[in-house]
């Protein structure tokens, strides 16, 4: 009051603060006013249970109640200093011990300048026995960290959340009503680090895509894949391992037919060739070495649409043990040991020889030859031939079985059959190799 002092009242009414009421401060806000007639009224209205900040300016972008906490000493604003703070408290017990249960305050992020005022909003509650803790902080660069749980929504009843991208329409979007969590898009979930080659995502409309920088691993008791139309997998390689055995089985309804389970496809930019074509190999590891001991190849043989079969085994499952080419004249062993050399059916004239097989130039070997021949009466008759090579081809032989109206010779290279049933007649006959070295 030093500076009404000599003053009298009447003059000092403008430097003295009243409510407009007879009974001075009530329950009801009152504004704080000059106390000299016509004196002006303050943003500060008060009662004895609240306090307001009235704005009676007409309402704008830039208009409304203002409070303001300040901090000036004189000196500049260091970085953690407090600019202010709201506390609210209350009383803990009877003799009025007041404890605060929340506060609300703004301090400085850098030393403050003419070009730098950062600074943070942060959040405090109370928890137990007046420990303050903060809860969130609205950082000097718009960002907002959460010190606690954070919980949106109620059980049973729930809230949806939009996570917006800097790429139109893309982001994360939780649909409470479909308890459905989406990445919109082509928004990528990734894992391990951002922009790395960990993610899942949705490539486009229908279309799914799991990725991997270097290996993808999927560890279950049981992994199911089911498809509607088709599993591909693409890779320069491909192992399935497992302590087990390996199944591959296709359901059907069907009892008298034959579908393919498993088709093995080799597929060429070019134009494919002869001995091109696709295989499975057979091999067993042990002490960390693995061996190959078998292998079946279908090849092509001659033309685009025929095949032939190869087995190879023995040592290194390198040697040929069973070849089956497009003609038929299959052959059995390693170095050719069981050859199928010939299969016809044909019309032989009466006592007229027909060329079963021909032998190389120097060949030694053993043949068999089986035919079967329908008889003037109906019945069909069976014979068996045997014919050798000795001496590099030099000696040559055969003898009959079973029916003398078949009968053989050799010609030069040529082993030959005929009958002396009469007629012209149909003679099946196959030739067989046996290889003698």
């Amino acid at each position: 009051m030093a500076k009404l002092t000599g003053q009298t009242i009447a003059s000092s009414y403008d430097q003295l603060l009243i409510v407009n009421d007879a009974d001075g401060i009530s329950s009801s806000l009152q504004a704080v006013e000059s106390a000299d007639t016509g004196g002006s009224v303050s943003a500060l209205q008060i009662s004895t249970v609240a306090a307001c900040i009235d704005n009676p300016t007409a309402s704008s972008a830039t208009q409304g109640g203002k409070l303001v906490l300040q901090s000036d000493d004189g000196d500049v604003m260091a970085s953690g200093h407090r600019l202010g703070v709201i506390e609210f408290s209350g009383a803990e017990d009877t003799s009025s011990t007041i404890t605060v249960g929340a506060r609300i305050e703004a301090l400085c992020d850098a030393t403050w300048s003419g070009t730098e005022n950062g600074a943070d909003l942060v959040f405090y509650t109370t928890d137990a026995d007046a420990t303050q803790s903060e809860g969130m902080r609205l950082t000097a660069d718009a960002g907002t960290l959460f010190s606690k749980a954070v919980t949106t929504g109620v059980d049973d009843t729930g809230v949806d959340v939009r996570v917006y991208s800097a790429t139109a329409s893309e982001g994360l979007h939780y649909d409470a009503s479909e308890d459905e969590l989406g990445l919109l898009l082509t928004t990528k979930l990734k894992f391990h680090d951002i922009g790395g080659g960990e993610e899942i995502y949705a490539s486009a409309n229908g279309h799914l895509e799991v990725n991997s920088g270097t290996t993808l691993d999927i560890t279950a008791p049981t992994v199911d894949i089911n498809a509607s139309t088709a599993v591909t997998i693409d890779a320069a390689s491909t192992k399935i391992e497992g302590a087990g055995q390996c199944e591959f089985y296709r359901t059907s309804s069907a009892t008298n037919s034959t579908s393919n389970v498993v088709n093995i496809r080799h597929v060429s930019d070019g134009d494919m060739a002869d001995d091109f074509g696709t295989g499975v190999a057979f091999s067993a590891t042990d002490s960390g070495a693995t061996t190959v001991l078998g292998q079946m190849r279908f090849i092509r043989d001659g033309d685009d649409n025929e095949g032939r079969f190869v087995v190879l085994g023995r040592t290194n499952g390198a040697e040929t043990v069973l070849d089956i080419p497009a003609s038929g004249a299959f052959s059995i062993g390693s170095g050719l040991q069981f050859q199928e050399v010939a299969h016809q059916t044909t019309g032989i004239a009466n006592d007229s020889f027909h060329t079963a097989f021909t032998a190389s130039t120097g060949e030694d070997g053993w043949w068999i030859v089986y035919c079967t021949m329908e008889d003037a009466s109906g019945a069909d008759t069976r014979a068996i031939f045997y014919a050798y090579s000795t001496s590099s081809g030099n000696t040559r032989d055969s003898h009959n079985e079973i029916d003398s109206r078949m009968g053989r010779q050799w010609s030069g290279n040529n082993f030959q059959i005929k009958h002396t049933e009469g007629s012209t007649r149909t003679i099946q006959f196959s030739a067989y190799r046996f290889h003698t070295g």
